[in-house]
């Protein structure tokens, strides 16, 4: 009978302890149910600052685009959403999944500058090399060129080995934002918050921007174009002293070259003749000046260019346009230099 009674007792207080325990589990149940509750309120306020946050930053870095970004359909329908609905959660996943798409194709971009590179140098470079080296024929009338021209045709020789410089260094500017952007995508893909992703964002964009403008100005409207007008002025100023040797009685003829013209021959080309010395002057049918330049059949008519008179820098749109530097015709406001 005493065996039995403490039996009993023993198991009524396991029962008491196993109640015990189940009470304080129920507790850290509500508790870890409170604690959930408060998580994911948290959550949702963050998620909800964050979806404004990456909305009012895409706004704001929007503001910087250039037209290549502007005229983008998807952009422009994500811009359009975000200033209609910014505080909808749809607009900020449109956002999020717009970067990883815009990062993309300005990888394409800088990834396809070595073809544009070989572009540049089949439409400007061949050319501008060609006809420098038709201008070196004339040696005789180079070293009777003025002071003034003579700095031209140094401008000529310096701005072409200038290109080559500026080839390599468009190179290391793309190879750069190429690595922004890679840096970039890595921080989209760890879901940082988006002060962090846009900052990265933005770096890379500055790289690329600092790409096509390296691109235009420096190898296109201030590079490329500029040796092609010195090359033209220094033609001219070697016609004239051809005019003034064959005036004087100096044997110097010139032979005219059948050669086709070459593909993507710059506007207004002209085929510089080269020179040799008459064998039988007397006996030439035509003992006027030779002609430097023949108008080439391939050439066409120029595109209207208007110039800012108030700085000398080169109209886009035209008169109704802007300048390189933003100042409008007849202005010069934005003067970097």
């Amino acid at each position: 009978m005493a065996d039995f009674e403490e039996a009993m007792a023993s198991r009524e207080r396991r029962i008491e302890t196993y109640a015990g325990r189940f009470v304080a589990l129920e507790d850290q149940l509500s508790t870890l149910q409170h604690e959930s509750r408060k998580a994911q309120l948290e959550h949702a306020r963050r998620r909800e600052a964050d979806d404004r946050s990456t909305v009012a930053l895409f706004v704001h870095f929007q503001a910087r685009f250039d037209d290549q970004e502007l005229d983008d359909p998807r952009l422009l329908a994500i811009g359009q959403r975000a200033a209609a609905s910014p505080d909808a959660p749809a607009t900020a996943y449109a956002v999020r999944e717009a970067l990883p798409w815009l990062l993309r194709s300005w990888e394409t971009e800088m990834a396809d500058t070595p073809v544009r590179l070989s572009e540049f140098k089949r439409l400007w470079l061949d050319s501008l090399d060609k006809q420098i080296a038709e201008l070196e024929l004339h040696k005789r009338a180079l070293q009777l060129l003025d002071e003034l021209d003579k700095d031209d045709w140094y401008r000529v020789k310096f701005g072409r080995r200038a290109l080559n410089g500026a080839q390599t260094k468009l190179t290391q500017h793309a190879e750069r934002a190429l690595q922004a952007i890679h840096t970039a995508r890595m921080v989209l893909d760890c879901h940082a918050r988006p002060e962090a992703a846009f900052a990265s964002i933005d770096l890379a964009y500055k790289l690329v921007r600092a790409t096509r403008d390296y691109e235009y100005y420096d190898m296109v409207s201030f590079g490329a174009s500029d040796v092609d007008c010195d090359i033209s002025r220094v033609a001219c100023a070697i016609q004239v002293k051809i005019d003034e040797l064959v005036a004087s009685g100096e044997r110097y003829a010139i032979k005219c070259s059948d050669a086709p013209p070459p593909e993507g021959a710059l506007k207004w080309a002209m085929t510089i003749l080269e020179p040799e010395m008459a064998t039988d002057y007397d006996d030439a049918d035509d003992h006027s000046a030779p002609v430097l330049f023949e108008q080439s059949s391939y050439s066409f008519e120029p595109e209207p260019f208007n110039v800012n008179p108030a700085n000398g820098m080169p109209m886009n749109g035209g008169m109704s346009g802007l300048d390189i530097y933003g100042n409008t015709y007849g202005s010069d406001l934005n003067d970097p230099w």
